[in-house]
């Protein structure tokens, strides 16, 4: 590495070998966008900077136009000419950039800075028919942008999804990695810890056509002949990443339908509100039409919630079974396994321990279903996955170029 230093040197007076020195860790760039609170992709550039600083393992500068973690060093660049000729970028010994939307900083990929090995960790693209046509020109952009991942010499997808996407754009598959996100966040609680006497459904994601809130709210006005059941739905998206539009919609959905008595719209809130809420929740909905991974759905099961949405993109790999997903855009099929859910779960809480829950991996108990899901989550722990980026790390930076993927160019 560029700040290795001799295993020993010769002490000319004493006549004799010094102690040797310890090499200093190698240096790495890590580059994204901004690095903004409620964010996803930010949140994944924050726990790569942890799982590569931890044991000071490596020497991290991280690269972005705004932070809002003060607690976290950066350099803040305005331009790819900033972090080209920006020295903690020109000494490191690995570039490793986030990329899931268009942004200028990711350009340097095909160039580097002559000597360091390239890394990608891929959130994916949302399609343009997911998002409204004023962003159509910010998604093409992104998905041209795509074709730059054969530039790296690993490619790190954060689901097997991703990593098909990644194929897509020509990364051959002996690049790609499966390093999914840390999950840590929100409560550890069993299902059958909730209460039986309200059921709560919560909404967790931005407030945009692509998450089927709309159609959500649709399913829940088909509740309100549930009977004898009573239950209510909290919605919690960060505002600031939402379509005003589309928020303006909701809004006026939930007044017009009269829905006001047994939903609230939180709009963004705090760590600790979203603990409690989910915490309180039985149902997570995700009525999604595009995943790339989907973080919620592991905090929710972490939290005890059965997520309840669309089978689609990384939704049916990432619930593995552990919900009841229904083909995208059929709401009478959503407003089904709602309805059966709501009605199933108190009958479940009273008795836990017996199989009346109807899962997509089959009937369960909830005692056991907290079981399965503890094993499930482990896999998402930071210790874990941040000693999978560590070694991976390693490797790349030991191997030979040639022996890094058969296309490297």
């Amino acid at each position: 590495m560029a700040d290795s230093l001799d295993a020993g040197t010769r002490d000319e007076e004493a006549g004799s070998i010094s102690p040797a020195r310890i090499a200093l860790p190698p240096k790495v760039a890590l580059i994204n966008s901004i690095v903004a609170r409620n964010d996803a992709i930010s949140a994944s550039a924050i726990d790569t900077y942890r799982a590569l600083t931890a044991n000071d393992a490596y020497r991290v500068s991280l690269f972005c136009y705004r932070n809002d973690y003060p607690e976290i060093p950066s350099h803040i660049v305005s331009s790819v000419n900033d972090l080209l000729f920006h020295r903690d970028y020109l000494d490191a010994d690995i570039l490793l950039w986030h990329f899931g939307i268009t942004y200028d900083l990711f350009n340097a990929v095909m160039v580097g800075n002559g000597r360091a090995r390239r890394v990608v960790c891929f959130h994916n693209v949302t399609p343009r028919e997911f998002v409204p046509q004023r962003s159509w020109a910010t998604i093409d952009k992104s998905l041209a942008q795509c074709h730059l991942l054969r530039d790296a010499e690993e490619v790190w997808a954060v689901s097997g999804v991703n990593a098909e996407v990644a194929r897509e754009f020509g990364v051959e598959a002996d690049r790609i990695r499966d390093m999914p996100l840390v999950v840590e966040s929100g409560p550890l609680k069993r299902p059958s810890d909730k209460t039986k006497d309200l059921i709560t459904i919560l909404f967790v994601g931005r407030f945009v056509r692509a998450k089927g809130v709309l159609e959500l709210l649709q399913a829940v006005e088909g509740l309100l002949d549930v009977g004898g059941v009573p239950f209510r739905l909290e919605l919690a998206g960060n505002i600031d990443f939402s379509d005003p539009d589309y928020v303006k919609q909701v809004r006026a959905f939930i007044e017009g339908k009269g829905l006001g008595e047994i939903v609230t719209m939180h709009g963004t809130v705090d760590d600790d509100t979203l603990a409690r809420l989910y915490a309180e929740a039985h149902i997570l909905a995700i009525p999604s039409y595009h995943e790339g991974f989907c973080k919620p759905v592991v905090e929710a099961l972490r939290a005890g919630c059965i997520p309840v949405g669309y089978a689609a993109y990384n939704l049916p790999y990432v619930a593995n079974g552990f919900g009841r997903l229904v083909p995208p855009g059929d709401v009478t099929s959503l407003e089904a396994a709602l309805r059966d859910l709501i009605r199933a779960l108190p009958g479940a809480l009273e008795s836990p321990h017996a199989s009346c829950l109807r899962l997509d991996r089959g009937t369960i108990s909830l005692t056991s279903l907290a079981r399965q899901i503890q094993n499930y989550t482990a896999q998402f722990a930071a210790a874990r996955i941040g000693l999978d980026m560590r070694g991976r790390l390693k490797h790349i930076t030991t191997s030979d170029r040639s022996m890094i993927g058969s296309n490297y160019r």
